[in-house]
C-alpha cells in the first residue's frame, strides 16, 4: 500500500501494523505500548503524539528504515493530518 490519501486508510494502516506500531513506541518511548491498540480501536488522534515520539525516539541510522513497521510509521506521521480530519 502506498502512504494514506483519506482518514479510513489511515486508520487502516495503524489497524493492519498495529504489533509493530506497539513494539516500536515500547522500544523508543518510555509510553505504554498498549496506548497503540487503545488509540486505534477508538480512532483517537492522540496517537499522532505517540507515533512522533517514537519516531523522534528512534537513533538516526540507515538501518532503522529496516525495522518491521518502520515504513508505516514513517507514512503516519507524514500524513499525520489525516487523523484529524472530519
Amino acid at each position: 500500500m502506498s502512504y494514506p490519501k483519506t482518514k479510513e486508510q489511515w486508520w487502516n494502516l495503524c489497524e493492519k501494523n498495529k504489533v509493530e506500531l506497539r513494539n516500536l513506541v515500547r522500544d523508543y518511548t518510555d509510553m505504554p505500548p498498549t496506548l497503540v491498540d487503545q488509540y486505534t480501536a477508538e480512532e483517537d488522534n492522540t496517537i499522532v503524539a505517540l507515533l512522533q515520539a517514537a519516531w523522534g525516539g528512534a537513533p538516526d541510522v540507515p538501518e532503522i528504515h529496516n525495522l518491521p513497521g518502520w515504513n508505516a510509521l514513517c507514512d503516519l506521521c507524514s500524513e499525520s493530518y489525516l487523523a484529524f480530519k472530519e
